[in-house]
């Protein structure tokens, strides 16, 4: 016990001497720093690093992927108009026409005795008519002299409108006898591409023999897609808009994306009361036929981003209860918290409709980082 108290009263001066002189210089060593932020005592805090990047314009809104069916704008169905044997057929099968180039002809052989006769029973009602109207003439000029009775007046006068009226029908019954020899060679009635021959030269058709061949055009092409009434109002707002600012970007079998996009030509009139769908159609140039009637492809449906849309990388984006916001540095190199409004989203861009503008920066990496108003420093690849 005698050593123990000796050990104290050795040390103790000193060691109560240390503590005064901690508490002495405690205030001074601990101070904060008149540069550094709040909230950081005692020392100053180096700006966050954080990566950040641009709002970009967008020209097209991203939308949905949807399986379409290539079909023709016109698939004209060839028939015969009149009776008789195909004696010649000058096309090639599954070749290209133009409009006027010769399918069929069928022999003209009565067709064209049939224009003979009808063109000699107008000419013999011309005749008719003009001896009529002589005769006419005449019997007035006696019946106005009381040379001539009233009924052979009225007589003459029911003649000439009798051969007047011959003469009509004699011109009817030529012009279709005309018609008839002109449909005996059958011609194709537009651009396109034919198809099989349905009747081989030598066969008899008539009218109720149906389609002889069938002529597709090939361009341009429209594409049929069925796009659900949600999508029409999420993606767009309203059909109407979805008329107007549309555009369908194509993907063949293979995998080839087309450059050139489709042009939203219309829609049907009503929507489908089963699927509640509502079919589309865009319509593409198709001068190399890479696209062929009846075939299956993949579009995506895009919106024009008319007077410009603004996009930013989708992780610079955040969301909390009050909605979406993202971190813009200033010029002054400081985080700004801003509202934005976020139409859609991909994996590659979110489109903001407003709340940013064109050029400035925003944090696109590290947005855990900033506070309100506080410096930032901008890196590569942070």
């Amino acid at each position: 016990m005698m050593k123990l108290h000796a050990f104290f009263s050795l040390f103790a001066p000193g060691l109560f001497s240390g503590v005064l002189c901690l508490g002495f210089l405690a205030p001074g060593a601990f101070a904060a720093s008149p540069d550094a932020p709040s909230g950081a005592p005692g020392m100053a805090v180096k700006a966050p690093a954080v990566a950040a990047g641009k709002v970009f314009a967008v020209d097209a809104l991203p939308g949905r992927r949807y399986s379409a069916r290539i079909v023709s704008p016109a698939v004209v169905n060839i028939t015969s108009r009149i009776s008789g044997e195909i004696i010649e057929a000058p096309f090639a099968e599954g070749g290209r026409v133009k409009k006027g180039d010769v399918l069929f002809r069928l022999d003209p052989v009565r067709y064209e005795a049939a224009v003979k006769s009808a063109e000699g029973a107008r000419r013999e009602a011309e005749a008719e008519l003009e001896y009529a109207k002589r005769s006419l003439a005449r019997v007035k000029k006696l019946w106005e002299q009381n040379a001539e009775s009233r009924d052979a007046y009225d007589a003459a006068v029911r003649t000439a409108k009798t051969a007047e009226a011959a003469l009509l029908a004699a011109e009817a019954d030529e012009t279709l006898a005309r018609d008839d020899l002109k449909h005996a060679v059958i011609a194709a009635p537009s651009d396109g591409r034919a198809g099989v021959a349905a009747f081989p030269v030598g066969s008899w058709v008539t009218s109720s023999s149906g389609a002889l061949t069938t002529v597709v055009a090939t361009d341009p092409v429209r594409v049929r897609f069925a796009v659900s009434m949600k999508d029409a109002a999420s993606l767009f707002g309203s059909v109407e808009k979805l008329r107007e600012e549309g555009t369908a970007r194509i993907t063949l079998a293979d995998g080839t994306k087309l450059a050139e996009a489709a042009r939203i030509a219309f829609t049907d009139n009503s929507a489908g009361a089963d699927t509640d769908t509502l079919d589309v159609y865009a319509e593409i140039s198709n001068s190399d036929e890479a696209l062929v009637p009846g075939s299956t492809v993949a579009v995506e449906l895009e919106r024009n981003a008319r007077g410009g849309a603004l996009g930013v990388l989708p992780y610079a984006v955040m969301h909390d209860e009050k909605g979406a916001w993202v971190w813009v540095v200033t010029k002054e190199n400081r985080a700004e918290k801003r509202r934005v409004e976020v139409e859609c989203t991909t994996e590659s861009a979110a489109i903001v409709s407003s709340g940013l503008s064109a050029g400035e920066t925003v944090i696109t990496d590290g947005t855990h980082k900033p506070r309100e108003g506080e410096p930032v420093r901008i890196v590569e690849g942070e």
